[in-house]
């Protein structure tokens, strides 16, 4: 019943039809399927056919937990992480990352490794990151193996390494793993451990950008905006910028709203670099935030 319900949610081999997924959704939790019950959540978390309610989600995401979901105890612990729906509370947000990664999610393995590497909601403790990254590397997570590659490019916990990063990197990129592909070109764009390449950067970040990174497209909107490894474009430069952007990108909100605000492949205009300046300081951009407050006119 729950896969009728995904067929209709995602379209596959039906129209798309988010009243008939809910509906077969709940004739399969009604049934006892913890994933009937997660996929409610989920359709409430994402507001798909249904007005967004956090708590509705969490209500649904604490029942798939009670029945031993994995995923929704990793979702559970997302929502404290990020304070959707509940006062955000880290220390919470690892109780629930810890039970979900108990449960085998290696998502919520990953995720308490960066919690360990960037000491929130538990002590900083590289080897602690190291070890849950791990876990998740050796039950299949790409993920986990791209942030073992990122400690060694960093040096946290252990000798600096940027050739051990880049065996990781290209292990994690062969599974497919977008942001593998990003940090690859990072260390050819750098010269790290390997000649530096802007070429091999420019391919590197085309794939990472096609595999969905939004960091990536705006990689490559700098190349072109700097001229490195191809010839200065700030026209190719927006169009990257913008793609991450729209892929929520905060640093290519900020790039979008620079060339707006100086004229660079687009022609000058402070009111749309205001509008993409605000983008950027809702997600977090103090830069963004500074303009702002010093330009209160726009």
């Amino acid at each position: 019943m729950c896969d009728v319900g995904s067929a209709y949610h995602d379209g596959q081999g039906v129209k798309q039809d988010y009243s008939k997924a809910l509906e077969w959704y709940q004739k399969a939790a009604d049934a006892g399927s913890s994933d009937g019950m997660y996929s409610i959540g989920r359709m409430y978390f994402d507001g798909g056919g249904v007005p967004r309610d956090y708590a509705h989600a969490l209500s649904w995401y604490q029942k798939a937990s009670d029945a031993g979901n994995g995923e929704a105890m990793k979702s559970i612990a997302s929502l404290y992480q990020h304070g959707y729906g509940v006062a955000k509370n880290n220390l919470q947000a690892m109780v629930w990352y810890r039970k979900a990664a108990a449960a085998g999610s290696t998502e919520a393995m990953v995720s308490i490794g960066w919690a360990y590497e960037d000491g929130t909601g538990v002590p900083l403790d590289y080897a602690q990151a190291m070890s849950w990254f791990r876990k998740a590397a050796e039950a299949g997570n790409a993920a986990g193996l791209n942030n073992i590659g990122t400690l060694y490019e960093n040096g946290f916990g252990v000798v600096q390494d940027y050739r051990q990063a880049m065996v990781l990197f290209q292990q994690a990129a062969g599974a497919g793993n977008a942001e593998a592909m990003n940090n690859i070109a990072g260390l050819y764009l750098n010269g790290w451990g390997v000649t530096k390449d802007y070429a091999l950067a420019e391919t590197w970040f085309r794939k990472a950008a096609d595999a969905g990174s939004a960091e990536a497209s705006g990689n490559i909107g700098a190349l072109y905006r700097n001229g490195l490894g191809v010839q200065q474009d700030y026209a190719q430069a927006m169009i990257w910028f913008r793609r991450a952007a729209d892929a929520g990108s905060m640093a290519g909100m900020q790039s979008v709203a620079e060339l707006y605000l100086n004229g660079q492949g687009v022609p000058k205009d402070l009111s749309q670099a205001a509008v993409w300046f605000r983008k950027a300081a809702e997600a977090g951009d103090d830069v963004a935030r500074k303009w702002l407050e010093e330009h209160p006119g726009n």
